[in-house]
């Protein structure tokens, strides 16, 4: 069958239901969003690393972690309710509650692999969970970059003066984060076109 053939048969109730979903995740602005919140993090992240090395970096995450999925929720559970789209089997809530809980072991992974590395698999998930390509993508790049730079074991390897691996991995992080930031912006910019699109 032919991809034009294909596009004929499709089902119209399950292409008018993905449409609603992509209007929905529109209108919650997922994409800008999730990347807002993610990049921002990085960047306070990447900063700690420059200013206090790697201890102050991993007390940093332990807060940074659960207060960005923290505020993350309260966001797009607010914004969900206002515009009435609810989607709450995405995982904002959970996600914040269980950053919460596990706070020591979010100390101890941030450690082991890293302050960014711990951050970035929150937003896989989320990117995951809501279908949006660019959060998920970003954020498994995010994910081994800090892995590369961050992660105890790799991190001692690589850099052999401590202070200098601790600002170089801040210097490349907190620029990560200043990077998502700027596809915030553009992913913005491309829901508010569409959305004017859409009406």
């Amino acid at each position: 069958m032919t991809a034009h053939s294909e596009e004929r048969c499709a089902i119209p109730s399950i292409a008018r239901a993905e449409d609603a979903a992509r209007t929905g995740r529109l209108r919650r602005r997922v994409a800008s969003t999730d990347l807002l919140f993610f990049g921002g993090a990085a960047a306070l992240i990447g900063l700690g690393w420059m200013l206090g090395g790697s201890d102050s970096a991993i007390g940093l995450t332990g807060l940074l972690v659960p207060a960005s999925f923290t505020a993350l929720a309260v966001v797009m559970t607010l914004r969900s309710n206002r515009i009435g789209v609810r989607r709450r089997q995405v995982g904002y809530v959970p996600l914040a509650v269980a950053s919460i809980v596990t706070i020591p072991w979010v100390f101890l992974a941030s450690y082991v692999v890293g302050a960014l590395t711990v951050l970035a698999a929150g937003f896989v998930v989320l990117g995951w969970r809501e279908r949006c390509r660019p959060l998920w993508v970003t954020a498994a790049l995010g994910s081994l970059l800090g892995l590369a730079t961050a992660a105890e074991p790799i991190r001692s390897r690589l850099w052999s003066d401590a202070a200098t691996g601790a600002v170089t991995t801040g210097v490349v992080t907190a620029s990560f984060g200043v990077v998502v930031i700027a596809l915030a912006v553009l992913s913005y910019l491309a829901e508010s076109e569409e959305l004017a699109e859409i009406g």
